[in-house]
């Protein structure tokens, strides 16, 4: 079967199962990137470009307006990353719940960036807003900089490619054998707001064919159980959790694939 690389002469095979649920433990597992799809490198690049141009007009001695412009440039930075981190994971259209209204939170939501830069990018956005605010002192301004510069540097891994399969396995196993355990592959879609593909090799135990509180529903395509020593269930679906299972899912995601 595609979840298991074992012995499988005992398994028996039902296509025609549709929901199953399995218990959650499984997403506080060890995990590892299988994966990943490598982006052009223009996303990449093009925001430290926008940045360089903002230390630019704070060389030497800026005047007011070299620093109005250098802050209209930095928030220009942010805004085309937040774009494109938008536009590859649909943050917006994500099945978790509650959601921040402002881009930036809801990135901070997702521990894709931490609150204290979140509020210091608000703050050059609200600087950028005022149109008659005198803009702030050079070495203000040159902080700012720095600030975008790590905020790009931080969110770097998540435009240069997209995490395809993140692969959890139970604590204390040696990975190299992680194939002779229980384990689940969790394969996400180009359409990221779709349900990401789960391949589950899990005990009996963990499974059910009807609804249990807190377990994380699956629609099948796919349901194998083998006999053995340890009765061990192999299931291939869509996974349909609530929002706060999938909020544990998307967090993984995102702590794996920013690297």
């Amino acid at each position: 079967m595609a979840w298991h690389d074992g012995d499988v002469s005992d398994e028996t095979t039902d296509t025609a199962v549709k929901q199953v649920w399995l218990e959650p433990s499984w997403l506080f597992w060890e995990q590892v990137v299988e994966s990943r799809s490598i982006f052009s490198s223009d996303a990449l690049d093009r925001p430290y470009e926008i940045q360089q141009h903002a230390c630019d007009r704070l060389a030497g001695n800026p005047s007011d307006l070299d620093r109005v412009d250098a802050i209209t440039t930095l928030r220009r930075a942010v805004a085309r990353r937040v774009r494109m981190l938008n536009e590859i994971y649909h943050l917006r259209k994500l099945p978790v719940t509650p959601k921040p209204k402002d881009d930036l939170h809801l990135l901070s939501s997702f521990d894709i960036m931490r609150p204290f830069m979140v509020k210091r990018l608000i703050d050059i956005r609200n600087i950028v807003e005022h149109q008659d605010s005198e803009p702030p002192p050079t070495n203000e301004c040159l902080m700012f900089a720095d600030l975008v510069w790590y905020f790009l540097r931080s969110t770097d891994g998540l435009v240069h490619g997209r995490v395809d399969d993140v692969f959890f396995y139970p604590p204390g196993v040696d990975p190299d054998s992680r194939e002779y355990h229980p384990s689940v592959r969790v394969t996400f879609p180009e359409n990221f707001s779709m349900p990401p593909e789960i391949s589950a090799w899990l005990n009996m135990s963990s499974v059910s064919h009807e609804a249990k509180a807190g377990w994380i529903k699956i629609d099948a395509n796919e349901f194998a159980t083998h006999e053995g020593d340890e009765p061990r269930a192999g299931i291939i679906g869509k996974m349909l959790g609530a929002p706060e299972q999938m909020r544990l899912l998307y967090d993984a995601y995102f702590r794996n694939a920013s690297f």
